[in-house]
């Protein structure tokens, strides 16, 4: 009886400590998984991945992750602990194709208790030097698409349990998704850096002809090339004016590809805000080519924000642009006046472009601000520009430290505020940008 009750205990306590194990290994991996897939950064990913197996595992001696490069067929080493990438890398140079291959063209997993005895090892010397005597290798798969191997090596010779296995091979799925999303990740922001070039380059390659043409375009304008008559003036006067949307368009796109490289700073500097305004007026005398009334208005003229001129004066303008582009007949009003905020000792200066235009579709309302959108997205649209106006605005009052709304009603006009601290509290950079 007592060896029967010796039995059952040894039972329990074999059971309880297998409970324990697989609790272990299922909070392992809980926590493996929320430090892997914590950051889209692929150098911070393996690193993190390799730190946290070698606490997990700690019978595991060595552990190398290597990707394949489909250029030219080989596993390369990414990322190694503790045994220097470098030092792999030195050693794959001169051996041949091992065991990490077998499991990269098979997809399966494939433990080998003594590699000394595989025939695949070239150099021994290596794994002697470091004490490494098995081997357990496991394809990085995600999606159906081969990443790599990851390969544990153990100290001496080593049968890996089956549990072990299953454990390692759990492991390595997660840390596949992970780089896959990681190197997904770095693919589009490489993507996307080709693409920010390109169009700013293309932008500055599109402004250098457009202002020789709009330089001489003014020239035969104002009869210095010689006399015209009226229509050939209205004529230019249209060329001048389609020039300038052009170079608006070309402006913003450039403007959109230096906020995506963030290399936009803020030049802190007083303005007077009525002679600011008067200012932007000058810039739209003249400008407007249909049936349709610019009203100015500024109930502080006196008051003084510091802000970046320039950056303001750009959002604003296209704001007004906008509503310009969107009202056929009927008025634009751009109106600045000062507000108290509730409750805290700031003024603000708020900014308002309303405008008796074709209006906004409430559904709509809530993307006008992203990037290449338009209320009129239909393939015989009746407005040009490439929708990227009010995203600069945007970008630009963000950049000072205020804010943007848009109200609308379809067929009845949009409303544009422009928030802004009169004293803001942010930094400025002494820069220019």
């Amino acid at each position: 009886r007592t060896a029967a009750l010796r039995e059952e205990v040894a039972k329990r306590k074999q059971a309880q400590e297998e409970v324990q194990r697989n609790l272990d290994r299922i909070r392992a991996l809980h926590e493996i998984d929320n430090a892997i897939t914590s950051s889209l950064d692929l150098t911070k990913t393996l690193s993190v991945l390799i730190e946290k197996i070698e606490i997990f595992v700690p019978h595991v001696a060595s552990t190398t992750i290597r990707f394949i490069n489909h250029k030219s067929g080989e596993l390369e080493f990414i990322a190694s602990r503790p045994i220097p990438v470098d030092e792999w890398k030195a050693y794959a140079a001169t051996a041949r194709r091992g065991l990490a291959y077998k499991v990269f063209e098979s997809g399966a997993s494939l433990a080998v208790p003594d590699i000394a005895s595989d025939p695949s090892i070239s150099d021994w010397e290596f794994f002697r030097r470091h004490r490494l005597g098995s081997f357990l290798g496991i394809p990085l798969t995600a999606k159906g698409e081969k990443l790599g191997v990851i390969c544990f090596h153990t100290r001496g010779r080593r049968q890996f349990s089956d549990d072990e296995i299953e454990f390692l091979t759990t492991l390595a799925g997660q840390a596949a998704i992970a780089i896959h999303n990681a190197q997904l990740y770095e693919e589009t922001v490489r993507a996307n850096k080709v693409k920010e070039e390109f169009l700013s380059v293309m932008s500055h390659e599109l402004r250098t002809p457009l202002n020789v043409v709009m330089g001489y375009t003014a020239m035969m304008r104002d009869g210095l090339l010689g006399e015209i008559n009226p229509k050939q003036g209205e004529a230019l006067a249209k060329i001048i004016s389609r020039s300038n949307d052009q170079l608006g368009m070309v402006n913003n796109i450039l403007c959109a590809t230096v906020f995506e490289a963030q290399k936009i700073k803020v030049q802190a500097q007083p303005v007077v805000l009525g002679e600011f305004l008067n200012q932007l007026r000058t810039d739209y005398e003249g400008f407007v080519d249909k049936p349709l009334e610019l009203k100015w208005d500024c109930s502080s003229p006196s008051v003084v924000v510091h802000t970046d001129g320039p950056k303001l004066k750009q959002a604003l303008q296209n704001l007004i642009d906008n509503a310009v582009k969107f009202t056929q007949r009927g008025s634009v009003t751009v109106s600045a006046s000062v507000k108290e905020a509730i409750g805290i000792r700031q003024q603000w200066v708020e900014f308002k472009v309303a405008d008796t235009g074709i209006g906004i579709p409430q559904e709509h309302l809530p993307f006008v601000f992203e990037r290449f959108r338009q209320a009129d997205s239909s393939e015989t649209r009746l407005y040009g520009g490439v929708g990227l106006g009010l995203y600069i605005a945007k970008k630009f009052t963000e950049l000072l430290g205020g804010k943007v709304e848009a109200e609308s009603e379809e067929g009845k006009g949009s409303t544009f505020t422009v928030t802004l601290p009169i004293n803001p509290t942010y930094r400025m950079s002494p820069e220019g940008a």
